[in-house]
């Protein structure tokens, strides 16, 4: 997710490094907000990569803040729940140069995948 930091007139202040920070606005679920919740701006944008909300809920919503700035509120969003489908190999097993049927799978591993 990102933030842009825009002058009166709608455009980007690329020059701008100021800390925003992001928050949940509207709880919808009760929620919590972990993650990396202020970061500089870097040409303007900060960049929000690690965010999450541990709780499910519909109509969430985030606010930002810049110091002195006008906030922004994001659109709403809903966080539901995702079952497990399939399961992947995360290597793939082989044999190796005077390994036997069953040997070497040691670093085989079986993940599942949400969503």
């Amino acid at each position: 997710m990102t933030v842009k930091v825009l002058d009166q007139f709608g455009n980007l202040v690329t020059s701008d490094t100021s800390n925003v920070t992001v928050a949940i606005g509207t709880n919808a679920g009760g929620g919590t907000l972990s993650g990396t919740t202020t970061v500089a701006a870097s040409g303007g944008v900060a960049s929000f990569s690690t965010l999450s909300i541990d709780r499910v809920g519909n109509g969430y919503t985030l606010t930002a803040a810049d110091g002195g700035l006008t906030g922004a509120t994001s659109g709403s969003f809903n966080i539901t729940l995702s079952t497990a489908t399939h399961l992947v190999f995360g290597v793939q097993p082989s044999l190796g140069l005077g390994q036997g049927l069953g040997q070497g799978l040691g670093s085989m591993v079986g993940t599942s995948r949400v969503g």
